[in-house]
């Protein structure tokens, strides 16, 4: 699957839904060129496509829709200055 590559200049507020019948496992991440503010979200079970972000200014929400859905939290870029939130409250949340 090729990915995603959301590039705007800016971002104060970035949401990201994720939808489908299948439960998603997710991998949020840096893009492992540091110092660059691009995020990664990737499907570790190869739901959709990995999609590259640039880091928001303000707030990353991540909204998981199915009771099976869960996220790791591998690390950020460290210009990352936003907060993260994952919700519902339901999925399963692990940091590494």
């Amino acid at each position: 699957m090729a990915g995603v590559t959301l590039n705007p200049t800016s971002v104060t507020t970035l949401t990201l839904t994720l939808q489908g019948n299948a439960a998603n496992v997710v991998s949020l991440e840096d893009d492992a060129t540091p110092n660059n503010s691009i995020g990664l979200l990737r499907s570790v079970n190869a739901t959709f496509q990995t999609t590259s972000y640039k880091d928001p200014q303000l707030l990353a929400q991540h909204q998981l829709r199915r009771g099976g859905d869960a996220i790791t939290v591998n690390g950020f870029d460290a210009n990352l200055a936003a907060g993260v939130a994952v919700s519902p409250t339901t999925a399963r949340a692990t940091t590494r």
